[in-house]
């Protein structure tokens, strides 16, 4: 039986895969041979305590886990002849960084009774971003929502705080990147006004106006701060102005008399935010009367309400606008959202054709909403065996088309007998379609030589549509792994760029919008044409030119 020793001061751990174990397990494998090695901070070089350390390869049963030791060693003993991959990791150090470069990890190889030493396995440690919160006069403000999001695209929210008592707060676990802070206060302060009924929304109120750091409100013209590996960022401050504040009043009116209001969904967000999720202003609801937006600034915003029971969806909207005076009431109907039906066809355009060749309709169909503000989910269905589907619960909005589950690529697609791209098209309230796309399963070889590969080193190719940043309209962009010079892909006809990558996962390369970007003039334009296959010769990007594409995001 294989044994994984400890180190003094070294833990051994398992690690359950979440996969079900036979009753009988068949005995692991055992040998003569050790892997040993540190677990190391990539930016300091010292050595990390309680790392764990997980090795795959010919062992048998679970894959053991060590964790290190305050000298960040780790042993596996008793290990077979063969290849085996160490791989470390740890809270507060940079996943999706060590998924591209791997330098969390390594591939050794062993003979009997051969003692492997000096493995070093590196992690890059996270930042953090602190400061202050102050009103105009110099007093702290407490319990304001602070958050941190990527300042290029997709702006998604890293972390999140809270200012406490004192009014500091701290974001932490951050990756090495560019980031815009974001703060809201949410509650109210009181201002001078005559005698009032308690509880009266006409009440005047003051509220500190919420913005991002650098003074802009919507995020245009935002100060970003560069963050680097393991660094924090101190004094990132923020000098508070107030504004007059109202409260809004929404009164939800659904069109079906039995949906419980108490479970409906309402928020009011900005009109030009794209960063509803952070922007928005919480809404609450008394017992029996409208929805309240408390501590509203001057501004045009959206009201949203949301419903959902089982698979039934509704949904919501309406303009607000806010100025020197309390607003209206505003009136929000709750309407049941649409079902869109349509089909999808092979893009034969004669009947023969279609009988002498059997094609199979793609699985899925969706629709994901384009537009931020309003934070619609994807809704989606399955294709019939006769192409046709129905997908429920779409709302108004713009879309853009995916499908999946096939090497099917989107050649045309109609709405409503009008011609409309499958990138973006407008679904307006009462419209149920048809909703008719055509797809082409016609699959061309291209073959891509890439120079600069090392063997044993690990790469990716893959193609992104010619003028474009994302996939294949309609799909996933096609990739393949390689571990020699020469590599076979098969893709619908179109012009591509080609890259070849050194990296450990191509995914969090693909939707990283500064690394494609600095890599964008190291593809290869092909074309790829019906009936003809295709060559392109491509050189490998290298791990050390991702490597400076992540270290630009934080200059």
């Amino acid at each position: 039986m294989m044994h994984v020793l400890a180190l003094p001061l070294l833990a051994v751990a398992q690690i359950s895969l979440g996969v079900e174990q036979p009753q009988q397990p068949p005995q692991p494998v055992t040998g003569t041979a050790t892997i040993a090695g540190t677990v190391v901070n990539d930016a300091t070089g010292e050595p990390i305590r309680k790392a764990q350390v997980s090795i795959f390869g010919a062992v048998g049963g679970r894959p053991p886990v060590a964790v290190t030791d305050a000298s960040g060693a780790f042993a596996f003993h008793k290990l077979p002849a063969g290849t085996f991959t160490v791989q470390s990791a740890k809270d507060g150090f940079d996943q999706e960084r060590e998924m591209i470069l791997g330098d969390n990890q390594k591939q050794v190889t062993v003979v009997a009774d051969q003692n492997a030493t000096g493995i070093e396995l590196r992690l890059a440690p996270m930042g953090a971003i602190s400061g202050r919160l102050i009103d105009e006069v110099g007093d702290a403000a407490p319990y304001c929502q602070v958050s941190a999001v990527n300042a290029d695209p997709p702006q998604q929210q890293r972390s999140v705080s809270q200012t406490d008592d004192r009014g500091e707060y701290r974001l932490n676990n951050l990756p090495a990147g560019r980031y815009l802070v974001y703060q809201h206060c949410h509650q109210t302060l009181a201002a001078p006004h005559p005698f009032m009924e308690r509880g009266d929304p006409r009440t005047p109120a003051l509220a500190w106006i919420p913005g991002f750091y650098g003074g802009a409100d919507a995020g245009a013209g935002a100060s970003a701060i560069n963050v680097h590996e393991g660094e924090e960022v101190h004094g990132v401050d923020f000098h508070l102005k107030t504004a007059n504040a109202f409260t809004v009043q929404i009164a939800v009116a659904p069109d079906d008399p039995a949906i419980d209001l108490r479970r409906v969904n309402v928020r009011l967000v900005p009109r030009d935010s794209t960063l509803p999720s952070i922007t928005q202003y919480g809404v609450g609801r008394a017992e029996n009367g409208p929805y309240r937006a408390a501590g509203v600034i001057a501004g045009s915003y959206t009201a949203i309400a949301d419903f959902q029971v089982a698979e039934r969806r509704w949904h919501g909207e309406a303009a607000v606008e806010v100025g020197d005076a309390p607003p209206e009431l505003v009136r929000l109907p709750l309407l049941a959202a649409m079902t869109i039906t349509g089909d999808v066809d092979s893009g034969h355009s004669d009947g023969a054709a279609a009988a002498t060749e059997q094609v199979r309709p793609p699985g899925m169909i969706a629709l994901a909403p384009l537009d931020e503000s309003i934070g619609l989910p994807w809704v989606q269905a399955q294709v019939s065996s006769d192409g046709s589907f129905s997908i429920p619960g779409v709302v108004p909005g713009r879309y853009r088309l995916q499908v999946n589950g096939g090497s099917s690529g989107v050649q045309s697609v109609t709405f409503g007998g009008r011609e409309v791209s499958p990138q973006g098209f407008d679904i307006v309230q009462g419209a149920g379609g048809p909703l008719h796309v055509v797809v082409s399963q016609k699959q061309v070889q291209l073959q891509v030589s890439v120079s600069g590969l090392d063997q044993g080193h690990t790469g990716w190719v893959f193609l992104l549509p010619k003028g474009s940043t994302g996939g294949v309209a309609g799909m996933g962009p096609p990739m393949v792994s390689i571990q020699t010079g020469t590599v076979s892909v098969n893709v619908p006809p179109g012009e591509y760029v080609v890259y070849a990558v050194e990296c450990q996962q191509p995914w969090p390369v693909i939707n990283n919008a500064t690394i494609l970007r600095a890599i964008s003039d190291l593809g290869k334009p092909v074309e790829v044409k019906d009936g003809a296959s295709a060559s392109v010769s491509v050189d490998l990007i290298s791990r050390d030119t991702l490597k400076q594409a992540l270290d630009k995001e934080t200059r």
